[in-house]
C-alpha cells in the first residue's frame, strides 16, 4: 500500500462540524499551553458553503 506522508502529504476524513463557527479574525486553537496553533478567519465568508484551507508549518524543518 502507498503511504502519502513519503510526500509530504496531508490527508483527511471529512467530518460534519460539531462546533459553530468561529469569528472573523486570529483564533487560538487550544491544542498546547506554550505553542498552540493558530487559525485566522478572513472577513466575509459564507459558513453555508466549504471553503478553502491554506496550512502553514513554522519551523517545520527545526528539531528531528
Amino acid at each position: 500500500m502507498f503511504d502519502p506522508s513519503l510526500l509530504g502529504r496531508l490527508s483527511f476524513t471529512p467530518a460534519d462540524p460539531v462546533k459553530s463557527p468561529l469569528p472573523p479574525g486570529r483564533n487560538r486553537l487550544g491544542i498546547a499551553d506554550e505553542r498552540d496553533a493558530v487559525l485566522y478567519v478572513p472577513s466575509g465568508l459564507d459558513t453555508d458553503r466549504p471553503v478553502p484551507l491554506f496550512v502553514m508549518f513554522h519551523g517545520a524543518g527545526g528539531f528531528p
